[in-house]
């Protein structure tokens, strides 16, 4: 495994990739997708790409794919983060390098695990986070307002705290089960917080 090679990005293990030996199904599937609707706006959607390290690997391979010349029209930051990663630094570091490259930039399925790294399958009630979250999530869209002329759409990846993947994030069997988090903007009982007045007071 190269860091430095932009197939890396994919997993090799994909039915996409073994079928074609490469990472050249990227091309078919925005040439395909451009034939069924020539006027469509067709993203690269992907994880982790405020890493510099995925980042650079991404540019690479839009690049050496040529995938504006195959309807690419931007790139959806997927926003799996938490309540310490990324630096917002590193946010806007990436809104700046897709948006030099003439590209779209949308931050996609965003929501922000609680627990950060710690991977135990204890529950902290959601006090403990309360503060630490709505002061995150006020940096983040602070940062999405200055660069209000580069991104133009903001999707989270849900709605309130009943519903979502982060609860079974982490750890195996029963421990799947275990560990609550508290990623939106309203709680299990869909009432406001505070990270909500973060977003909407400014």
């Amino acid at each position: 495994w190269d860091p430095s090679e932009w197939k890396s990005v994919h997993r090799e293990n994909s039915p996409w990739y073994k079928a074609y030996g490469d990472g050249s199904y990227i091309v078919d599937a925005f040439d395909m997708a451009k034939a069924a609707d020539p006027d469509a706006e067709l993203y690269y959607n992907d994880y982790s790409i405020c890493d510099s390290g995925k980042r650079d690997r991404v540019v690479k391979m839009i690049n050496e794919l040529d995938l504006k010349s195959h309807g690419l029209t931007g790139v959806g930051i997927q926003a799996h983060w938490s309540i310490a990663w990324p630096p917002i630094s590193s946010i806007q570091e990436t809104i700046d390098v897709f948006h030099k490259m003439g590209l779209d930039v949308q931050i996609t399925e965003l929501d922000i695990n609680c627990y950060d790294n710690d991977k135990s399958s204890v529950t902290r009630a959601y006090g403990n986070f309360e503060n630490t979250l709505a002061k995150r999530y006020e940096e983040i869209f602070k940062l999405f307002r200055r660069n209000k002329d580069k991104i133009t759409n903001v999707t989270f990846w849900g709605v309130a705290d009943d519903h979502t993947w982060l609860d079974t994030f982490y750890g195996d069997g029963e421990q799947k089960k275990a560990r609550k988090n508290y990623p939106f903007l309203f709680d299990a009982k869909h009432k406001k917080k505070k990270a909500y007045s973060s977003v909407n007071d400014f």
